[in-house]
């Protein structure tokens, strides 16, 4: 009787730790198939593109910004960003940010807290 006891005991101990170890793989999965979609996306940004291309796909983060250095952030995850340059094509001296303005130069995507304007 002992033995069977322990044999049921072993057999439940097993079953419940395979059902924890696949709860805790599922969510890392869906988490990581996330954060990749996010690394492709940021992936399509090349040297080149308008920043009216570039608006198509991201958002602008807040805080000062200036026109030739911008930070974008996904739209997917607003703790992931990167930081873009621009070459100004119209009114080199202006501020404003034209739709027109050309992608020179993007950083990696990187991790941080959203900016508050």
């Amino acid at each position: 009787m002992k033995t069977l006891r322990m044999l049921v005991l072993f057999t439940l101990t097993v079953a419940m730790l395979q059902a924890a170890s696949r709860v805790g793989v599922q969510p890392q999965k869906d988490h990581c198939s996330e954060i990749k979609e996010v690394l492709d996306d940021f992936g399509k940004i090349r040297n080149g593109m308008t920043r009216r291309d570039l608006d198509k796909l991201f958002t602008e983060d807040g805080g000062i910004e200036i026109r030739q250095k911008t930070r974008y952030l996904s739209r997917r995850c607003n703790y992931i960003k990167v930081e873009v340059q621009f070459k100004p094509v119209q009114a080199i001296n202006s501020p404003e940010f034209s739709p027109s303005d050309i992608i020179v130069e993007v950083s990696k995507p990187y991790l941080e807290a959203g900016t508050v304007d």
